[in-house]
């Protein structure tokens, strides 16, 4: 199973919450896709490489390794993150003909994408 503790695992879905508790060593993100949640977990070291990713994804791509503890709690632990947002504007609801939100409007507009509860 991709589960599985260790397994490499590629998920993609809407950016729900960051959290950065204080100073953490950690910034979790929560994904959901048509299939659920995913707990993602991103090292403080990683994050200054992923910075822009992170903060500005509504759709966000997470490579990585799953942890599962004895609890049976699961994360992914990112190892790459990538921003795939510019996916979103396939979503907009366009009049027949318009394939793209209209000139102005950031695909973070589109009705289907709730808005994300952030760090600052």
């Amino acid at each position: 199973s991709a589960s599985r503790d260790g397994a490499r695992l590629c998920t993609a879905g809407l950016v729900l919450v960051r959290q950065r508790p204080g100073k953490g060593n950690a910034i979790f993100i929560t994904l959901e896709d048509e299939t659920g949640i995913t707990n993602v977990v991103l090292w403080a070291s990683l994050f200054e490489t992923f910075r822009r990713e992170v903060m500005a994804a509504r759709l966000m791509q997470v490579d990585g390794r799953v942890q599962r503890s004895q609890d049976d709690v699961v994360h992914l632990m990112a190892a790459t993150v990538e921003d795939r947002s510019a996916t979103l504007r396939h979503l907009f609801d366009a009049p027949a003909g318009e394939s793209a939100p209209p000139r102005g409007h950031h695909p973070r507009d589109a009705r289907l994408v709730p808005k994300s509860r952030d760090f600052h």
